[in-house]
């Protein structure tokens, strides 16, 4: 899928109405952690009908064929470590449901994971909601069996709570090796 398709997607989603956005108000998010940004190619937060069959993604209920209960989430167009957009995150903040739509970034704010910065430490937000009360500064791990990966490079973390940090902990001293193939010993090895 092409930023443009990615782009023309995220376009069919629903503006949040006003009681939405005072709903985010009234819980430490400023209007401009919502809104389109010229300025810095922020996107605008959307919203849409989604199900969460299982797994790391969701669907657009409007692609659905048969999945249970679909639900309002927030929609957000999630960047890739160089910055692109590259996929988009539901998330519903009445179940605090999680996920990608194609499985193709691990984090909201990855772009900001490698990127230099005034900050010394990178803040991981334990949720969305935490994240836009920060107006975007930072990261939010949707994926966490690919966001280790590019977590241990990151720098320093600064987790929201000591249980956060605990689990950032279990996650990045988790080794994800890839299989390891040796050659047969009964072969002969020629070089």
């Amino acid at each position: 899928m092409s930023i443009a398709e990615l782009l023309a997607e995220h376009s069919r989603c629903g503006c949040l109405t006003r009681a939405e956005i005072e709903w985010f108000r009234s819980r430490g998010v400023e209007r401009g952690a919502l809104a389109y940004s010229f300025h810095d190619g922020q996107f605008a937060v959307k919203k849409d009908r989604v199900t969460f069959p299982g797994g790391p993604w969701f669907e657009f209920a409007r692609y659905s064929r048969g999945h249970p209960s679909p639900v309002t989430a927030c929609i957000m167009i999630a960047r890739n470590c160089c910055g692109t957009a590259e996929d988009m995150v539901a998330w519903c903040p009445r179940t605090g449901q999680l996920a990608t739509w194609l499985d193709r970034v691990s984090m909201l704010g990855e772009e900001q994971a490698l990127a230099p910065r005034i900050h010394d430490t990178l803040v991981v937000h334990p949720d969305p909601l935490s994240w836009l009360r920060d107006n975007r500064r930072g990261i939010v791990i949707v994926t966490p069996y690919r966001a280790g990966s590019i977590l241990r490079d990151a720098g320093p973390l600064q987790a929201k709570s000591i249980e956060q940090g605990r689990e950032l902990y279990t996650l990045l001293s988790t080794a994800d090796v890839p299989p390891i193939l040796v050659p047969d010993p009964t072969e002969e090895v020629r070089g």
